[in-house]
């Protein structure tokens, strides 16, 4: 185990976990522990870890004078909690929490092998059409089990989550194109398709589904946000986020309209 090997050769080990701490607790010299029986609120918290993670190694570099390429911060920032802190956690969250904003992705085999880091693009937050976050404080679900056993099936090459995989890619593609090229209009069905696709290959509880079908019963799209417990979509107008904001309200879901502040760069990086 990493953090048993850190230990020997000297060096302070922290920790990341839940509920009553676990093994974890007693092997590391600073456990950080999120008193909480709830899945949700501990993975919410370790996020926000991650967050403090990429903050500290930005402040690390103000005061050293250091500078480090983004692609090899977000990759630096996943090992530190991967391999050090032993969180569940990937690349994709750790990359826009360096570099923030608007980014396209592409994780493409090809492109990881060859450099070990992916393409990223920063995109102006102002071709984005008017956009939604919806989600239920009593209700979540974490990352393991929305994504149940998808990364064992994808693994063994199951048909039908590899041809999900390279769709929603195609998606994405879709997405970037119409974005820069002035169709944002047209990302509602992009995001819709997006879905439709996930609850044919995924286990997807009451709860999550209702929320989606809900907020697209008033004429928005919706997507889920990562696992389950939130959702995301656009709208077109004032008049829709005021009946999108009615009928999510029965159901006790908060909606906020979220403010999408641009890197300092645009373009590939």
């Amino acid at each position: 185990m990493h953090v048993v090997a850190a230990g020997v050769r000297g060096a302070t080990t922290v920790g990341f976990t839940g509920f009553d701490g676990g093994e974890l607790r007693g092997l590391v010299d600073i456990p950080v522990v999120v008193a909480s029986s709830d899945m949700g609120q501990i993975e919410d918290a370790h996020l926000m870890l991650g967050h403090i993670i990429t903050a500290c190694l930005r402040a690390l570099m103000l005061f050293y004078g250091v500078t480090i390429p983004k692609y090899t911060q977000a990759n630096l920032v996943l090992s530190a909690e991967v391999d050090e802190l032993h969180i569940a956690a990937g690349l994709q969250d750790r990359v826009i929490q360096v570099y923030q904003g608007l980014v396209y992705m592409d994780f493409a085999k090809a492109i990881m092998k060859k450099q070990s880091f992916g393409r990223y693009e920063s995109l102006d937050p102002k071709l984005l059409p008017p956009m939604f976050v919806a989600y239920r404080e009593d209700f979540s679900e974490p990352t393991e089990i929305f994504h149940n056993n998808i990364r064992e099936r994808f693994d063994r090459g199951e048909k039908q989550v590899t041809d999900a995989m390279k769709f929603w890619a195609s998606l994405t593609e879709k997405a970037r194109h119409c974005l820069l090229n002035a169709q944002s209009d047209k990302l509602a069905e992009l995001l819709n398709a997006n879905f439709n696709r996930r609850r044919k290959i995924y286990r997807i509880s009451a709860e999550n589904l209702n929320m989606v079908d809900t907020a697209r019963s008033a004429g928005a799209s919706a997507k889920f946000t990562g696992s389950g417990g939130a959702i995301v979509g656009t709208y077109t107008d004032h008049k829709m986020f005021n009946e999108l904001k009615k009928k999510l309200r029965k159901l006790h879901i908060k909606i906020i309209k979220p403010k999408i502040v641009g890197s300092d760069r645009k373009g590939p990086l």
